[in-house]
């Protein structure tokens, strides 16, 4: 007992020699030194000083409960701390206390707790230390702990959550089943709050303790697994980081059983959350519906992430003639395959699992795994979207499929003639790795080329011209251009991560574009007709895409610089035409960008492309089927627009410049 005129004096006696972290050092001195004793000994030691760091404690806790005038001092002098340094363990011991045994302060604890973490008082470090050693002692505060640690969750992802986070964490590892298991329940709650902060800090939270501890978390899958019912509410980055979460529990072992083929049916019940896990992902990829669609690829991908990690550690010129994929290997290509016969026909979607691909294999892939999936997408798609030539051959040679002006029937309409017809093409922008560099740049004959202009010419056919391309399958998609930048970040992580020789990296960076003959662009803007100016401002656009990619790939290397500021010339050229085109097709929207999936509410929301400078960067793009103009882009350019799918908005007004068009580019790294 203590008077009210020398309480301070009191708590502060205690503060200064009271020291938990001196108790908790001993103890584990002590742990170590008895190593070699019985199991007996060993036992009946530790419930001794177990016992005694919990005598300490309620006796803290009965002088608190009966002395109200030290309850609100010690609260008075924890308020006036400032310096992290100053903040002992016993604090935070004592705000439990209180915060178990008045139920009248506990709002007046939390809003303390919360501030002092605010202020950086209560540090991650220190509630670490705190419940890490002397978690005994704690034992009976957990709910208090939880109730705290909910608390700090809401605040979403910054100071707040990353001490929610180090509570849940260290109870995770310390305490019981029972707490375990109400550490689970309560962040699969927070996940289903609906408020975007909330969901992102206690999935990352989930993702710390389950890449600390996988097997702990097993046990508790089922209650995890319920969220797969509520994808719809959740954005695709939040589906990414669920299904990382779902894989590392499901996918621990090397004896995985080979469920890429198998139906639901096949599966035994030694695997249920993996069986459910393959139901959700084939159910949302073989969806018609582009937003489950993607669902289904995030979902995919991570699978493969799991199964095909690798350190990537041997050169491509190790792997043996008869290499073949191990059983986890060749799972995981039979998923990509999966990925890819499913997005035949939604090329926004087979982008994003581009994407997804190259995210997963930049931290390394078995060399043979990426020689592989090189071969697979070249039987699929890569020589659809490029050339590969000889140095010595010239970009404007006898002209060839891309060259040609497609044959039409006699009684076909005249204005299908002129809208199907190509311009004359060539070679922009290669460069010659080991030549002088000239400014401006001159273009120099290259061994790849992106077959741009031909392709995005593809999305402004006539109809009969489009329907008949659809019978080629992927090759004759409208829209395959929305796909070449993903691809070549793709082909290029591969090439990368296996460490393949400096030539063929050289010869992904030195492409040039195929477009067409460069004119004066006031003879372009009066002389060629509307539909072809807007199949080039979409070869443009996604020609600043590609080199953006390029970019980001070959930026750190201090050597390739030079290289990195001629394409940064290239760059602002063609910002430059597409600025000037655009004036003249004020119709014109480049494919795949029309709509910006909202990531406050998880689904697609239309977007008019004059708010589209201001619309989310961290939003998804979603796809909607181009709508081509077949008359003078001049006629009804201000017209309300149409109507697409579930009445998404297809804009006739355009975007005014390319700065308009800068938050639908490609991201520079």
């Amino acid at each position: 007992s203590s008077k009210p005129n020398t309480v301070r004096d009191v708590i502060d006696n205690i503060r200064d020699h009271l020291d938990f972290r001196s108790i908790a050092a001993v103890l584990a001195r002590e742990e170590r030194e008895r190593t070699a004793a019985a199991a007996k000994e060993k036992g009946k030691g530790r419930a001794r000083e177990l016992m005694s760091e919990a005598i300490i404690i309620d006796s803290l806790k009965t002088g608190i409960r009966f002395d109200k005038v030290v309850m609100e001092e010690w609260l008075k002098i924890i308020g006036e701390l400032r310096n992290p340094r100053d903040c002992k363990v016993l604090d935070i011991l004592v705000l439990l206390i209180v915060f178990s045994i008045s139920p009248a302060t506990k709002k007046k604890i939390e809003v303390l707790f919360r501030k002092k973490v605010e202020q950086g008082v209560f540090t991650k470090e220190l509630l670490e230390e705190t419940i890490g050693n002397h978690a005994e002692g704690l034992t009976g505060y957990s709910e208090e702990l939880h109730k705290l640690a909910s608390m700090l969750l809401r605040g979403g992802v910054g100071t707040q959550g990353r001490v929610a986070g180090a509570i849940y964490c260290t109870g995770f590892k310390v305490f019981d089943t029972f707490h375990r298991q109400e550490t689970i329940a309560s962040l699969v709650t927070h996940i289903g709050s609906g408020l975007q902060g909330e969901v992102d800090a206690a999935l990352q939270v989930l993702l710390d303790i389950v890449q600390v501890d996988p097997k702990g978390v097993e046990r508790f899958g089922i209650f995890i697994k319920s969220i797969l019912d509520y994808l719809e509410n959740l954005t695709v980055d939040q589906i990414r980081v669920l299904f990382d979460i779902l894989c590392a529990i499901a996918i621990q072992s090397d004896a995985v059983t080979d469920f890429a083929d198998l139906s639901p049916s096949d599966f035994t019940t030694e695997s249920p959350l993996l069986s459910d896990i393959h139901i959700v992902i084939r159910k949302q990829l073989e969806s018609s519906q582009e937003r489950f669609k993607r669902i289904g690829i995030v979902g995919a991908i991570a699978i493969v992430r799991k199964l095909a990690a690798g350190d990537g550690g041997t050169n491509i010129d190790e792997i043996p003639d008869d290499w073949v994929p191990s059983p986890k290997q060749e799972q995981a290509l039979n998923w990509i395959d999966r990925v890819f016969d499913n997005c035949k026909r939604a090329m926004s979607c087979l982008a994003l699992a581009f994407d997804e691909l190259s995210y997963v294999f930049s931290g390394g892939v078995d060399p043979g795994l990426a020689q592989c999936l090189t071969q697979r997408l070249g039987e699929n798609i890569i020589f659809d979207i490029w050339e590969m030539r000889g140095p010595e051959e010239d970009s404007t040679s006898a002209p060839d499929e891309t060259q040609a002006t497609p044959q039409v029937d006699d009684d076909e309409d005249p204005e299908d003639k002129d809208t199907d017809a190509l311009l004359k093409t060539e070679e922009w922008f290669a460069l010659q790795f080991g030549s002088e560099l000239s400014c401006p740049p001159q273009p120099a004959p290259s061994r790849l080329r992106l077959r741009l202009y031909p392709i995005a010419a593809q999305a402004h056919r006539s109809a009969k011209a489009t329907a008949d391309a659809a019978l080629l399958g992927v090759k004759g998609e409208a829209h395959l251009v929305v796909v070449i930048p993903a691809l070549l970040k793709l082909i290029v992580t591969l090439q990368s991560a296996s460490h393949c020789e400096p030539e063929d990296i050289e010869s992904v960076m030195q492409a040039g574009l195929i477009m067409w003959e460069k004119q004066d662009t006031s003879y372009t803007r009066t002389m060629v007709e509307p539909i072809q100016r807007e199949a080039m401002c979409t070869a443009l656009f996604w020609g600043i895409n590609c080199l953006r990619e390029l970019l980001n790939t070959f930026n750190p290397d201090v050597t390739l610089n030079a290289k990195n500021a001629v394409r940064i010339i290239h760059i602002l050229y063609l910002e430059e035409n597409l600025n000037e085109l655009m004036d003249s097709v004020p119709r014109w929207s480049p494919p795949g960008v029309f709509i910006i999936e909202d990531s406050s509410v998880g689904v697609a929301v239309p977007v008019s492309p004059v708010k589209a400078p201001t619309a989310r960067r961290t939003g998804h793009s979603k796809f909607v089927a181009y709508n081509p103009s077949g008359d003078d882009g001049g006629k009804n350019g201000k017209g309300k627009g149409k109507r697409g799918r579930k009445g998404a908005v297809i804009a006739e007004t355009g975007f005014g410049s390319v700065d308009d068009l800068r938050p639908h580019m490609r991201e520079l790294e």
